[in-house]
């Protein structure tokens, strides 16, 4: 499994737009068990771009 897979250099942190480094899409495909260590993935290639822990963190210190 590939870990923040946003195209910039952190890979999440700092983002303003984000989108699958696979195919560009902006969507992503959050896990039915919202546990850490679960995969965030793109809706539309299903590439793995996170865990849902690295992506809520990532939210949460952008919304700030």
């Amino acid at each position: 499994m590939s870990d923040c897979s946003w195209e910039n250099e952190s890979r999440l942190s700092g983002w303003r737009e984000f989108h699958c480094v696979e195919c560009g899409s902006p969507s992503v495909s959050i896990p039915n068990n919202l546990g850490d260590n679960d995969e965030v993935k793109c809706q539309r290639c299903g590439f793995v771009v996170s865990t849902w822990g690295n992506f809520k963190a990532s939210i949460e210190s952008n919304i700030r």
